[in-house]
């Protein structure tokens, strides 16, 4: 993004981007000054949209979680930076944690490395990532369990 308006490193900034694969279309906005204070820029941008969604977590993607057409997806580099936060309080569960999103990464750095088309991307991400995903949220729902017995115990 093209800063003409130089802020403060402390001032918080937003950015929006959707781009569709299908059409090969790129949208950018930053809003302008009030939207920071309201969480509708996001839900104004994709009030019609049908497909998938990934944010960063940010609260006001929640209304998506439950719309029809619409897949919310978290972003992997957030999920990422929480395990290596978790290293400090358990470095095994933690590196097995990085170890899967790695895989997830190589798999990205691939498609990248071999030029691979839209259509083949999808195809590697159905035969490889998605069972890599099922596997990490199953692993986690355990340690959910694990955890919740921790407490308990």
């Amino acid at each position: 993004m093209l800063e003409t308006n130089r802020r403060s490193v402390r001032s918080r900034s937003f950015g929006y981007g959707s781009r569709s694969a299908k059409r090969g279309s790129i949208y950018l906005h930053e809003p302008s000054p009030q939207h920071y204070q309201t969480a509708s820029l996001g839900i104004d941008i994709l009030k019609d949209f049908k497909g998938a969604v990934q944010s960063d977590g940010y609260s006001a993607y929640g209304i998506y979680e439950k719309k029809q057409g619409v897949l919310l997806l978290g972003c992997w580099a957030h999920v990422r930076r929480k395990f290596v936060e978790a290293m400090k309080n358990d470095l095994q569960r933690a590196t097995y944690a990085l170890e899967q999103i790695q895989l997830l990464y190589r798999l990205e750095r691939q498609a990248a490395e071999e030029d691979m088309t839209k259509e083949q991307i999808e195809e590697l991400r159905k035969e490889k990532s998605y069972p890599l995903i099922l596997a990490f949220e199953k692993w986690l729902e355990a340690m959910i369990c694990i955890a919740c017995c921790q407490r308990i115990g």
